[in-house]
């Protein structure tokens, strides 16, 4: 009886043993990763606070357009180097005319109530568009206006252009609303309806609660595309940018958008902050008025250009956050020219050019020293008109440092600004009645390179063109380029019209911003590629996240050599 328990023991104890090296062989090929997981709450301190989150209403660098990018989409959307992707629609196609886009959507996607979203839903917010009062929205009204929409089934769409016009496939990243709430209303109806404070989109993530300090969205269970991680994504408001870093630091916030370049050292001692970067579509510019005697000839102009150090104006006043821009397309675009001239500093240049147009010092005719200058204040003067003119801006701190410098580099020509900082609407209302000299401005172009708005002589009245550029050569190579659909003739089209840019100087580029982001290092996966706006940080949002888990993989065994 001892000896047969003893026998089960050994069996016992082998097949035990046997067992244990089976598992050993087993695990050996294995191994425990720790892998993103679904949950966790981001939350970003946000300068600002929504009106009305309606991607028909939402102005550009606000918090509205920053929870419409997150709950709203469009047929296509737009990337920083001008290509346009299909979005809600698969694909398209272009008519050999140019006049007739075909949509075709996806049949996948729900609003966040669970409606499907169809071709309803596009011909109600482009209809939606044309009922509004021009005045109202005037840019949208224009670009849609006489567009004739027509719905071929649930799933295909129609658009005819009374004319080809190539910047148009652009408007199709607009955010679409949905019909079945909305319908029967005119614009001037949904400006001021509920609405707006309670949106419902297509997009990855779906409003749940808006409040006068914060706004909470939560992912979308219905979206078409990636599903994020995060498990809530919270905006808090803040007046300006010095009270959402003292948030960070308080541990109230988890992430920081777009950080002032005064505020960048502080940033950096924040403990547990990355700090992104990345350059943002856009630039900024002094735009001379062309119709001021002072500013008509070119050779000024060109002398303005070449007395400034705009590397120098980028790192003193911006912290080096910013990037020289040569043209008005901006480098990284498919219809950037890279050869286009530029200007750098040179001082000598910028003089001979001011003597041939006939700005002199007056007294010997050896020019004094910058020294003289500062201590004297010698002006350069044609005749008995001294070389003074106004720079106007807007009363915002880093605007006015900005024009401070300008000031200062000039004056090492003999050129006399006077910096007039003024609030925005008045700055605006000034710009578009062309009463200015000399303006510092921001400019946000379009994805698509369509400049016409701003350099075309038809619209040096009553329009964008604050300069009033006219420049024939220039005129024929911007229409050209909105009537043909084909990239490399509109290239070759932009082209041309870069370098008439860069000779005639109607403006003088500066600098085109890079945009600061601070996320706590606890959020994982965080990339910033270049930005079209900076809502489109959260282009990625789907691969962030905050939660791991551990699981088992397979490791494929290394073959010997």
């Amino acid at each position: 009886m001892v000896r047969d328990i003893r026998w089960q023991a050994i069996m016992a104890l082998t097949g035990s043993l046997l067992l244990i090296a089976l598992l050993s062989q087993l695990a050996a090929g294995r191994t425990a990763v720790l892998v993103p997981a679904v949950g966790g709450r981001y939350v970003e301190a946000v300068v600002g606070y929504p009106q009305r989150i309606n991607p028909l209403l939402a102005r550009y660098g606000t918090p509205e357009r920053d929870l419409c990018a997150l709950v709203f989409s469009g047929l296509s959307r737009a990337e920083a180097d001008g290509e346009i992707r299909p979005e809600l629609s698969h694909a398209w196609e272009i008519s050999p005319d140019g006049q007739t886009y075909t949509f075709h959507l996806r049949q996948d996607v729900r609003w966040h109530d669970g409606t499907p979203f169809t071709a309803h839903d596009v011909v109600f917010t482009i209809r939606l568009i044309q009922s509004a009062d021009p005045a109202t929205l005037p840019e949208l009204t224009a670009a849609w206006q006489d567009v004739k929409v027509q719905e071929m089934d649930a799933y295909t769409v129609v658009l005819k252009l009374p004319q080809a016009y190539s910047p148009f496939l652009e408007q199709t990243t607009l955010g679409l609303l949905p019909r079945h709430l909305l319908d029967g209303l005119t614009l001037d109806k949904v400006i001021h309806h509920q609405f707006n404070q309670q949106p419902i989109g297509t997009g990855p993530f779906r409003l749940e609660t808006l409040a006068a300090d914060h706004a909470r969205l939560v992912p979308h269970p219905q979206f078409y595309g990636p599903r994020p991680f995060l498990r809530q994504l919270e905006f808090r408001f803040y007046p300006d940018g010095a009270s959402a870093l003292a948030a960070y630091g308080r541990g109230e916030v988890t992430g920081l958008a777009r950080l002032p370049p005064a505020l960048l050292d502080q940033a950096a001692e924040q403990p547990e902050l990355n700090l992104f970067t990345s350059p943002l579509y856009g630039y900024t510019l002094v735009v001379l008025n062309n119709r001021r005697a002072i500013f008509a000839d070119k050779r000024v102009r060109q002398a303005l250009a070449y007395g400034l150090d705009r590397q120098a104006l980028i790192d003193e006043v911006l912290n080096g956050q910013g990037m020289v821009v040569h043209s008005p397309i901006i480098a990284g675009h498919w219809a950037y020219d890279p050869e286009v001239d530029r200007y750098s500093l040179d001082v000598p240049r910028a003089e001979e050019l001011l003597d041939t147009a006939g700005w002199h010092f007056a007294g010997p005719s050896t020019p004094p020293s910058e020294e003289d200058r500062s201590l004297f204040g010698d002006l350069r003067s044609k005749g008995d008109q001294p070389f003074t003119f106004t720079l106007l801006t807007s009363d915002e701190a880093i605007h006015r440092r900005l024009a401070a410098a300008l000031v200062k580099e000039w004056s090492r020509l003999g050129l006399q600004a006077i910096v007039e900082a003024v609030p925005v609407p008045t700055r605006d209302r000034r710009l578009h009645d062309y009463q200015f000299d000399a303006a510092l401005l921001e400019m946000a172009p379009s994805a698509d390179p369509d400049v016409y708005p701003w350099w075309h002589s038809t619209q040096a009245e009553g329009r964008q063109n604050f300069a009033g550029f006219s420049h024939f050569g220039g005129d024929q190579a911007l229409q050209q380029a909105r009537l043909v659909t084909d990239r490399s003739q509109r290239w070759a089209f932009y082209r041309t019209f870069q370098r008439i840019f860069a000779q005639e100087v109607p403006a003088i580029l500066l600098y085109q911003p890079i945009y600061v982001y601070g996320v706590s290092q606890k959020v994982k996966d965080v990339q910033l590629a270049p930005l079209l706006e900076p809502s489109h940080r959260f282009r990625d949002v789907h691969n962030w996240y905050l939660v791991t888990q551990r699981v088992i993989v397979q490791q494929t065994a290394t073959p010997r050599r």
